[in-house]
């Protein structure tokens, strides 16, 4: 899935050397995927300052763009920017696992992962699916650094380094997050990556049973795929997986058809209600 990934993102960029200059300082966002979605967050003290400037590069054309962007003209409260605040303090956390190097350490940040866990947990937008994704990642990292307060081994120090820097990176980079499915960190990456899709649809989706037909069941359901449009032409389907570009070619192998997918990474339960029947309301 993670090679599938990478070959996809070779063929879907859409703009590049992406930065965001604000003042004198750049913060540089690289390379923007179709359909992908980056959030930032920014401190402000006044509103009486340059706006700032996004340049990029349109792959397509080699266009060069550069955007003025408008503040808002009251300061304000809302939120999904909170939330995505806390987030990136969150990632900044995971981060720091990189630091954990004996019982001491592991005790400090224990501190410091159930203080972002209280702060989660207590924000308005708690329910949702992504920080309920991040609650239970701060539950499991804060679980692994109390067996390493309690009796420090380097191996499994090792291995929390690096599911916390992995969790981090599905953090900063969603749309090429990615963790193995025998991880407890699986659903949290596909939780992201979700998150940083701007979903396209809005309408009902319902499985087309001519296009269902092409393959059997037990095809589709290996697959985590949903057949939802077909033409004379291709196939349009919704996937857990929409980025893997290996797995997209096996089914186009096997439908004998071009197959266009919806980027947007669907639940596994999602994909078995379509191909039981049900219709599916996105919104």
């Amino acid at each position: 899935e993670a090679f599938g990934q990478e070959r996809f993102a070779l063929g879907a960029i859409a703009l590049e050397k992406v930065t965001l200059t604000w003042g004198k300082k750049q913060h540089d966002l690289r390379l923007l995927l179709g359909g992908e979605v980056k959030r930032l967050v920014l401190p402000l003290k006044t509103l009486r300052r340059q706006p700032p400037v996004l340049d990029f590069t349109v792959r397509a054309t080699g266009e060069r763009v550069s955007l003025e962007l408008g503040l808002p003209t009251g300061f304000g409260h809302d939120d999904n920017v909170t939330l995505e605040h806390l987030l990136a303090q969150v990632a900044d956390l995971q981060e720091d696992m990189s630091g954990l190097r004996d019982s001491r350490t592991a005790g400090k940040l224990l501190k410091q992962v159930e203080q972002a866990l209280e702060q989660v947990q207590a924000h308005p937008l708690a329910q949702g699916e992504i920080a309920q994704a991040v609650i239970e990642q701060l539950r499991n990292t804060a679980g692994r650094l109390r067996q390493l307060q309690r009796n420090y081994d380097y191996r499994r120090a090792s291995t929390h380094r690096k599911t916390a820097w992995q969790a981090a990176h599905s953090m900063r980079d969603p749309y090429r997050g990615y963790a193995p499915p025998s991880s407890g960190d699986y659903d949290f990456a596909h939780s992201y990556a979700r998150h940083a899709t701007n979903p396209k649809y809005r309408e009902d989706l319902r499985v087309d049973p001519d296009a269902l037909s092409l393959a059997p069941m037990e095809c589709w359901v290996r697959w985590r795929a949903a057949p939802i449009g077909n033409s004379s032409r291709e196939v349009l389907l919704v996937m857990h997986h929409p980025r893997d570009r290996f797995l997209q070619q096996e089914i186009k192998k096997a439908l004998g058809k071009k197959v266009r997918v919806y980027q947007y990474p669907m639940r596994n339960d999602q994909i078995d209600r379509l191909l039981l029947g049900e219709r599916l309301g996105t919104k």
